[in-house]
């Protein structure tokens, strides 16, 4: 291979690193990642002013993809899809590219002390609100009896009453079946005040014979 022939090869090699190393965020001449980055908004290192991201370089982000935990402390709106291949805690709340919020879903299983002692199902950040969009109940290790009911509640609001007669052991109770019961007209799932949590707890006497109740539960933070 010529000099020249070195040389040129040698310019290709450089510009096709530059430009990789502008796509991620950096400075050119510097091994500094610019303001905004994805290197920067991953906390790998402090931004350097006066730069642009990726994502204002490309203009509109179509996919987001986390491959680790990730964690989104605040209000967040994603103008593409997001796909988390990790563990995803999402304390704030989340728009969608649509009108709408994102589903948050979570399976709990509560013990018969705890539903009698009261219990959280859902922790709300203390600066928002939950909307309930759907729960299922169903009791395991046996039916639940002595109880009245068992109230899934907002404070003192009863979003979602049990009646003792339906929760036998591995009996779903849906929004629809039979012992369940909602408020009228739609209003247990209309949004809570903010910093309210979602509870359980038995209405009577305390729960006995079933070893608890898993409850499936649907909402959205606002």
């Amino acid at each position: 291979m010529s000099d020249e022939q070195k040389r040129s090869l040698f310019v290709a090699v450089v510009t096709f690193l530059l430009a990789i190393a502008s796509i991620f965020g950096y400075d050119y001449g510097v091994i500094q990642p610019r303001e905004g980055s994805l290197i920067t908004s991953l906390g790998f290192e402090a931004p350097r002013a006066g730069g642009y991201s990726m994502v204002q370089n490309l203009e509109v982000l179509k996919l987001m993809k986390v491959d680790g935990a990730a964690t989104f402390a605040g209000a967040g709106t994603f103008a593409g899809a997001l796909t988390a291949n990790g563990a995803a805690d999402l304390n704030g709340a989340v728009t969608g590219p649509a009108e709408g919020n994102v589903v948050f879903s979570t399976r709990h299983a509560a013990t018969v002390a705890e539903i009698n002692a009261g219990h959280t199902l859902v922790t709300v950040p203390a600066a928002l609100a939950f909307r309930l969009v759907g729960i299922k109940a169903v009791a395991y290790g046996g039916a639940c009896g002595a109880v009245t009911s068992v109230d899934v509640k907002a404070s003192a609001v009863i979003l979602a009453s049990y009646a003792q007669a339906n929760l036998t052991q591995s009996n779903l109770l849906d929004l629809k079946t039979t012992g369940t019961t909602l408020l009228a007209d739609g209003a247990s799932f209309t949004s809570q005040p903010v910093g309210v949590d979602i509870t359980v707890i038995k209405n009577g006497s305390d729960t006995t014979t079933c070893t608890g109740i898993i409850f499936d539960i649907d909402y959205v933070l606002e």
